[in-house]
């Protein structure tokens, strides 16, 4: 993992300030949660951060690198977002590996990730149903996993994370 530090960030879209001036440091391995109604900008926040926005003004950095011009692909984020974004056709273990398989990861190791991941998210039992056959909670667990199994410098979850497993947190 990475640390992330914000200094001075802002977001304006238009006339409307949505990030007026963010100074946050989060430090390597740091879990942090921003709660908020919605409207408020922890989306926007999100999005600036993995590089799905362009900063007004103000620096994000991941680790010791400023990022603000770096494509997100290259900042090596995994961003779960509210809608999960699950491909109705495959099944859960599709869903987790797909990225492993366009990178042409190899199946041992792709394997592997999806064993570790889906008994960490309690979702093994899951592995050849369609996102339709799932609940809300499976699906958030299906998203997550298939972000976990990247193993990205940072993971930013854009959805209630309740019902994550304790085990989750433990082990991190």
């Amino acid at each position: 993992m990475a640390s992330i530090r914000l200094e001075n960030v802002r977001k304006r879209f238009g006339n409307v300030d949505v990030i007026k001036g963010i100074d946050l440091e989060i430090e390597d391995g740091e879990f942090v949660v921003l709660v908020d109604p919605s409207g408020c900008g922890n989306s926007t926040l999100l999005n600036l951060i993995s590089g799905l926005e362009t900063i007004s003004s103000g620096d994000v950095k991941i680790g010791d690198k400023r990022v603000n011009t770096v494509p997100p692909k290259d900042r090596d984020i995994a961003l779960v977002s509210r809608s999960y974004a699950l491909y109705p056709t495959k099944n859960v273990h599709d869903n987790i590996t797909f990225g492993m398989q366009t990178r042409k990861v190899p199946v041992a190791e792709q394997q592997s990730a999806l064993k570790e991941v889906s008994e960490m998210l309690h979702i093994d039992h899951l592995l050849n149903r369609r996102p339709g056959q799932l609940s809300g909670g499976q699906r958030q667990r299906v998203a997550m996993g298939r972000s976990l199994v990247r193993k990205p410098e940072v993971l930013l979850f854009d959805e209630s994370i309740c019902s994550w497993p304790a085990s989750w947190a433990r082990r991190r």
